[in-house]
This record gives structure tokens, C-alpha cells and sequence, in this order.
């Protein structure tokens, strides 16, 4: 076993709401060793025990992660097309600021009040897009 460098995580998609208002959501884990055989390895939250990474959930990516700065989400909105085909708008109340990429992740405020990444590459994501825009075009 070999102990990970600092800011890498386990990226997980997580699903939740009410049926017909699922949301996807992300959650991060910090990685805290690579296996022998190369594996991630996170802790699992029910056990406590070191297990590797895509055992502990909908694993999306394993990536080195950091953010510089976090900045105003300005009004910006992201859109998701729920399974009904209808359209879902959620505030973005911050932007992260990437240490090793330089982009911006969207951050929006959950049900229960705390924060939470905006999934921009998942299926069922539409745009981010600005009230202070025109009308939007009709989406297919």
C-alpha cells in the first residue's frame, strides 16, 4: 500500500429527491492509499475499513482535486431535463475555482441546506445560462 499524496479524491454520483425531481448530485472522497494493485482506496463509511474506490458507491473519476478560490455564483442557473422531459433550473451560489485546472465547478445548496457540486456531465444536464440572458432557445 502505498499512502496518496494529498488532494486526490473519489468522485460519486449520487441520485436523490423525490420520484419525477431526482437530482444527481456528486460526493467527494478523499483517497487516502493506491493498493498494491493500483487501486484507489477510500474509507468506507459504514465499516471503516479501507476498500478501493469503486466499491464505495457510483465512482465517476478518481482525480487530483484543490480549489484556490471560490467565487459569487452571480445568478447563474444550471439546467436539467428530468425523466418526464420536463426542464428543472437550480441557483448556482458559488463557483469553485480548480488549483489544478483552472476551471470553474459549479456549486449549488441542497434540500437540507448545505452545499454540493453541480454535475455538468451527466445525460440528463441541459446548460448553465444567466436570467439576464434572452428568452432561452426551446431545447431538444
Amino acid at each position: 500500500m502505498i499512502p496518496a499524496p494529498p488532494g486526490w479524491e473519489a468522485f460519486y454520483e449520487i441520485t436523490a429527491g423525490p420520484a419525477g425531481k431526482e437530482r444527481v448530485t456528486e460526493r467527494h472522497t478523499p483517497v487516502v492509499a493506491w493498493s498494491d494493485d493500483g487501486d484507489a482506496l477510500v474509507v468506507e463509511e459504514a465499516t471503516g475499513r479501507l476498500v478501493p474506490a469503486g466499491q464505495a458507491g457510483k465512482l465517476r473519476a478518481v482525480a487530483r482535486t484543490g480549489f484556490t478560490d471560490v467565487l459569487p455564483g452571480g445568478g447563474w442557473m444550471a439546467e436539467y431535463r428530468e425523466d418526464n422531459g420536463a426542464l428543472t433550473s437550480y441557483a448556482i451560489v458559488a463557483w469553485q475555482v480548480s488549483a489544478y485546472t483552472g476551471y470553474l465547478e459549479p456549486v449549488s445548496v441542497n434540500d437540507d441546506g448545505t452545499t454540493e457540486s453541480m454535475l455538468t456531465a451527466t445525460g440528463n444536464f441541459v446548460r448553465l445560462w444567466h436570467p439576464s440572458w434572452p428568452a432561452p432557445h426551446p431545447t431538444s
